[in-house]
């Protein structure tokens, strides 16, 4: 089966969407099938390579505007690729390659992977809405990961009878700590000692302000976040403002899977204080559960209350909630059998939701049903 993926980004450009798709897209080509993503590439250059056993066709980048990459060649290209694959597998949202699938007359199968619903200007939300829906109407399923998704969409309702939940799945390669993890892990707990981790892109919906002010009331740990974007400095401005600047330690950007694993085997647990339902599913909290972590979560109406099973997996607290936040956190530092039984439950929760091989196989068999159905209307 040959299948094309549409997205954003592509690893190693890292974050939650990306992310999901390499995992797909691997497991996919370990199990015969010929895989080809098409994304944006982060330079004005068109970049062609394999990854993985997985083509991967970058396109020059115009300029960027509301976090959307502009990638005119998309048009040219969607259409030689789309006559080379059996499925096409759009992942949303993703205004400009939505509006390119739909100028594609085509007699093949459309999944559309519902990640999550924009949270922008209003303005633009209404250029971009017909698009989505036009593309939703069109998708012959729609793949969300969880009842969140449906449940708590301004847009999906329409469509129900066309949605499948298929929670994420991620391949557990770190959960134990090997050799080259060990190597990055023994130099930063000498470095940061006790810490918590975030990881994520410094963006609003992100809520790193409430957990830095969070960080006033936990005096036996620090803070170690990963991540860059358009708030990053303005953050570091704020935990200087705080004088927090020996606690909180902002990495950036980390190029290394190994060494992204060792952040999260060093760290107490996993903090995601995000404000807003634009954290739909919050995919690095599976990779906290993966090396049995606990999280701490906030209360949206999202994918996250699914993921983060509260006082079960983790801790949740209310949105925007710097006291309670704070009091979480030293929950974890001070409830030692509190903690041991979070860090049970997260271990067991990702293997027996998110696995990526029981993610591919519900993949692969909605891709089969309908390529036999569309043998049988032929």
């Amino acid at each position: 089966m040959k299948i094309l993926h549409l997205s954003k980004y592509y690893h190693p450009y890292r974050g939650g969407i990306e992310k999901v798709i390499k995992e797909l897209s691997e497991a996919s080509v370990k199990n015969g099938h010929e895989v080809t993503v098409i994304c944006a590439n982060e330079s004005y250059k068109r970049q062609e390579e394999y990854i993985n056993g997985v083509r991967v066709i970058r396109l020059p980048l115009a300029f960027t505007v509301f976090s959307q990459p502009i990638t005119p060649a998309i048009f040219k290209e969607l259409h030689v690729e789309i006559a080379r694959t059996d499925v096409v597998h759009m992942h949303t949202p993703n205004p400009m390659y939505e509006f390119a699938v739909l100028q594609n007359d085509f007699d093949k199968p459309l999944v559309v992977t519902y990640h999550c619903e924009v949270y922008k200007a209003r303005a633009l939300n209404n250029l971009y809405q017909p698009v989505s829906n036009a593309l939703l109407k069109r998708a012959d399923k729609i793949l969300v990961g969880t009842s969140f998704h449906i449940e708590h969409s301004r847009w999906l309702k329409e469509f129900a009878e066309k949605c499948e939940i298929i929670p994420f799945g991620i391949e557990p390669k770190y959960t134990n700590i090997n050799e080259k993890i060990s190597h990055y892990l023994q130099p930063i707990k000498m470095q940061y000692g006790s810490y918590f981790l975030f990881a994520g892109r410094m963006v609003p919906y992100k809520g790193v302000d409430v957990l830095l002010k969070a960080m006033l009331k936990v005096q036996d740990a620090n803070l170690v976040l990963i991540g860059v974007g358009r708030m990053l400095d303005e953050w570091k401005a704020l935990s200087k403002k705080l004088n927090l600047e020996s606690r909180v330690h902002f990495v950036g950007k980390i190029e290394s899977d190994d060494e992204f694993a060792a952040f999260v085997h060093g760290a107490r647990a996993l903090v995601l204080p995000s404000i807003n339902e634009a954290e739909a599913f919050g995919l690095v909290l599976l990779e906290a559960m993966s090396c049995a972590k606990p999280v701490i979560t906030t209360n949206l109406n999202s994918g996250v209350r699914f993921v983060n099973k509260a006082n079960e997996t983790g801790l949740m607290v209310p949105v925007m909630d710097v006291e309670r936040l704070g009091e979480a956190m030293n929950r974890l530092l001070q409830d030692d059998v509190l903690y041991a039984r979070l860090s049970k439950n997260a271990y067991e929760h990702f293997q027996n939701h998110f696995l990526i091989s029981t993610c591919f196989a519900r993949h692969e068999q909605i891709y089969q049903n309908l390529l036999q159905k569309l043998k049988r209307t032929a």
